[in-house]
């Protein structure tokens, strides 16, 4: 069965590349005094507009007719041809949608439909002079005819067949349709965004349940733990992904990962059986199901109260995506809280608190007559009121982050909901701006969302459940965290070069000085790090992976260490997959608990992951942190596939004493030079003559080529094996982005002076180099500047055998066990090995 997630974004792409003939279309056929921009402009709008209604005909929202705009066409046309723009779309939109229920005039022709009071359906200023624009009904009825083939599930995030369409759809045309590379906006799976939402809301709900406030009268300290450690014992498997429980192998899993995760799955198993863990933010380590533990802590908890207690903690959270776009983490967000409050509204719609007594009420849920409560609608309006608050420089971008979360609202609305609860206005919470702006705009974006919800006017919004909850009783709480800033911060910033900037003025004009490092996400970052409340606070991004390795971004580095006080890190190759389509881009997924409180610092880091396309359903589910101890290269956050892996390295340096490859170099060029490419992937590729390098007929040195100048022979002979090992790999992937080999990177691998004593590395080198011509073609590329270029390309994998003997003359050297070299020798070997190899001569 094709992956689900494969299938979303296959779906997207396949409707978009049909939508884009139909906009081109539909834009020729607007006709008026308007320049081609204004029309493009324009034509955008309406099909915006159209999309959104799509979902709601569907819904049953507009006259309960599923196809309301093509019913009233036909009606128009009935009547008279060509009207349906001017007579009933624009009046539609203005009167209809645009305004308050208290200032509408409704033409009978439309029927019974919500008031949305939406600005997407204000007029355009194209539209103050409709006889200035023409579109005849032809236009419509081809573009209807069109998007009447879809199914719009508004209520549903995974389609069921190719003709389904969820809201989702709004975010990914849009960021089709702006220059991704210039803006940094890319489409993200659903289960990254889940991932990153999930692990930063839930350990933030269950940290603060048992880190209560001393002010509190109803203090839960311990007994949070105590559940979570009752649960994890009684059913581990529960809390356990499906895909590390499997006894079945995995797509595209090969018998050595088996065994590995069949040992890792039996670790885990016993170790939560046991009931070993005592603190929430190692469910985030060993990747548990947070979400469930979380609602069966609140549902099954013996004392309601903590269920009270999580419901006003969650009130009270507030998360911030600094760059939003079109609100794909803010939508994640919304999908983790929707029910964690529906488990605290239905575990206090059961339960009796007897020994609290009653306060005002916190919320109607419904009028005071109805016997019924719409639970979903009363959390969903909360959480948009109260907890979701986003940024974005694109005023395109955040009206669709806007559409998308009401359309997660309705989605549990009827007409009489609609009619006695307005949908919430977002304008203050998720809002056009610059994060980076020097000006006040933070100040002012901070006054305007983030006061405490104590302020009389959101307690007023707030009123009691009792009302309608017959079996509830409140009890006061104090409102902690009552200054400004935010709880939990997530989202994905641009990755943008100032050099690629178009204003560039503006790109250094910010006044941040720490981060002075040349790429946008870098400044962003150490943005929201300034913009967490005081006390405890958790941080979600996905950036780029030169975060862990980069030169430029040490400094960053330092002050992610210096302002949280554990780390998660979840590292992700391009190659054979990525995980942004269309995004070359190797990426970095950062989890931070900020936490003024605790002195001791940790980190957990994932290996370089890479995945083929049949991996991607359990590529999230099966990533396994190592506490990385960051002792061989303190400056750089590592990437360890197991605490074996760097305990090696560990090995490695302690053998060498201090001596580095580059004490064994010639300061001055000489003739036993060894030559490496800095451009690497699955393979390092280091020898003792220069690759053949031809470009337009004009023979010369290859581009992004190094150079090692050592004292004799047998040195360079002893570097060249040293670099083609699968142990150099091993560093390379450790403490590289997985493509670019440093040349300080290179000089810092620790050899000892004993390396260039073993006499069998020289002999080695010389058979793989021989073996390495044996099997190098002349492979002949076009760029893109039309240059014509031959290049001699070596297949390193042929010569895998002669390697092997390399490794294990060094695995003994550093005095490395035979599972140590075990590991070394099969570390990314399925990918190292298993791509597809070019047919050799004979």
């Amino acid at each position: 069965m094709e992956n689900a997630r494969v299938q979303v974004a296959s779906i997207l792409k396949r409707f978009y590349t049909y939508f884009k003939t139909h906009q081109q279309r539909f834009t020729a056929t607007i006709r008026g005094n308007i320049t081609a921009a204004e029309r493009g402009e324009y034509a955008w709008l309406l099909l915006n507009r159209f999309l959104f209604l799509y979902f709601l005909q569907h819904k049953g929202l507009l006259d309960q007719d599923k196809h309301y705009l093509s019913s009233r066409l036909r009606q128009m046309q009935a009547q008279q041809k060509n009207a349906y723009y001017r007579s009933f779309l624009l009046p539609f939109f203005h009167e209809g949608l645009a305004k308050p229920s208290t200032e509408r005039a409704l033409s009978p022709c439309f029927g019974t439909i919500p008031a949305l009071s939406l600005a997407l359906f204000a007029p355009h200023k194209l539209e103050h002079d409709p006889s200035s624009l023409t579109i005849d009904d032809e236009a419509f009825t081809h573009l209807f005819a069109f998007l009447d083939g879809y199914r719009w599930q508004i209520a549903s995030d995974t389609p069921q067949t190719e003709h389904d369409l969820t809201p989702t759809v709004l975010g990914y045309i849009f960021e089709q349709q702006i220059n991704q590379k210039q803006m940094g906006a890319y489409y993200t799976s659903d289960d990254v965004t889940l991932y990153m939402a999930r692990n930063t809301i839930v350990p933030y709900l269950l940290h603060a349940l048992t880190h209560e406030s001393e002010a509190s009268q109803h203090p839960v300290t311990g007994t949070v733990i105590t559940i979570m450690q009752h649960l994890l014992r009684a059913t581990p498997n529960r809390y356990i992904h499906g895909a590390i429980r499997t006894v079945s192998y995995l797509p595209a899993e090969t018998a050595y990962e088996y065994q590995q995760r069949r040992a890792h799955y039996q670790r885990l198993y016993t170790h939560l059986h046991t009931g070993t863990i005592s603190d929430v933010t190692e469910l985030i380590t060993h990747n548990l199901k947070l979400e469930q533990l979380a609602l069966d802590i609140i549902i099954t908890s013996p004392q309601p109260e903590i269920a009270l207690r999580a419901y006003h903690l969650l009130t009270q959270m507030k998360i911030l995506d600094p760059t939003c776009g079109t609100g794909a983490f803010l939508i994640a967000a919304l999908r983790i809280l929707h029910p964690l409050y529906i488990a605290c509204l239905s575990r206090l719609q059961t339960d009796h608190i007897p020994s609290l007594s009653p306060l005002s009420p916190l919320s109607p849920l419904s009028s005071p007559s109805s016997s019924s409560i719409n639970l979903a609608h009363h959390a969903l309006t909360t959480i948009l009121r109260h907890n979701l608050h986003g940024i974005d420089i694109m005023p395109g971008a955040i009206e669709l982050c806007r559409q998308q979360l009401l359309l997660a609202l309705l989605a549990h609305c009827d007409e009489a909901t609609l009619s006695a609860h307005p949908l919430p206005d977002l304008t203050n919470t998720i809002r056009q701006g610059d994060i980076l702006s020097p000006d006040h705009f933070m100040e002012d974006y901070l006054a305007a969302s983030c006061s405490p919800l104590s302020s009389p006017q959101q307690m007023q919004e707030h009123k009691s459940l009792s009302t309608n909850l017959t079996n509830l009783q409140e009890y006061e709480l104090p409102f902690t965290n009552s200054h400004h800033g935010f709880d939990i911060i997530i989202g994905n910033p641009p990755y943008i070069e100032y050099h690629h900037w178009q204003d560039k003025d503006r790109a250094i004009s910010y006044g941040y000085k720490k981060c002075k490092q040349g790429n946008m996400y870098a400044e962003v970052l150490e943005r929201s790090l300034a913009l967490f409340r005081q006390g405890s606070g958790f941080l979600g991004v996905l950036v780029p992976i030169s975060l862990c390795n980069g030169a430029r971004f040490t400094t960053l580095r330092q002050l992610i260490t210096q302002h949280t006080s554990q780390q998660w890190l979840a590292n992700f190759e391009i190659f054979p997959c990525r995980l942004f389509e269309g995004a070359y881009q190797r990426l970095t997924l950062l989890l931070a608990k900020q936490d003024t409180t605790v002195t001791t610092k940790t980190m957990h880091v994932t290996r370089l992951q890479r995945w083929c396309t049949a991996e991607r359903s359990h590529l999230i589910d099966t990533m396994l942190y190592t506490q990385a101890h960051r002792m061989v290269l303190p400056d750089l956050f590592p990437k360890l596939a197991s605490p074996n892996h760097e305990h090696i390295l560990e090995q490695v340096q302690t053998t060498a004493q201090q001596v580095m490859l580059a004490d064994a170099l010639s300061p001055h060029p000489t003739d036993a030079a060894v030559y490496y490419q800095e451009a690497t992937n699955y393979w390092l590729k280091a020898t003792r003559h220069v690759p053949f390098h031809r470009k337009n007929g004009v023979t010369m040195l290859p581009a992004h080529g190094r150079f090692l100048y050592c004292p004799n022979e047998t040195i360079a002979q002893c570097i060249v094996a040293l670099l083609n090992s699968s142990l150099f790999y091993l560093w390379f992937a450790t403490y590289s982005d997985g493509f670019h080999l440093a040349h300080a990177l290179v000089k810092q691998f620790p050899t000892g002076n004993g390396l260039y004593q073993l006499p069998q590395l020289p002999q080695l080198a010389q058979q793989l180099e021989t073996d390495i011509q044996r099997h190098a073609q002349l492979a002949p590329r076009n760029t893109h500047y039309g240059d014509t270029i031959e290049i001699e390309e070596y297949h390193m994998v042929y010569s895998k055998p002669i390697i092997d003997q390399i490794d294990s003359i060094l695995a003994s050297y550093y005095g490395l066990n035979d599972a140590e070299l075990h590991f070394i020798l099969n570390y990314d070997i399925k990918y190292r090995t298993g791509i597809k190899l070019p047919e050799l001569p004979r």
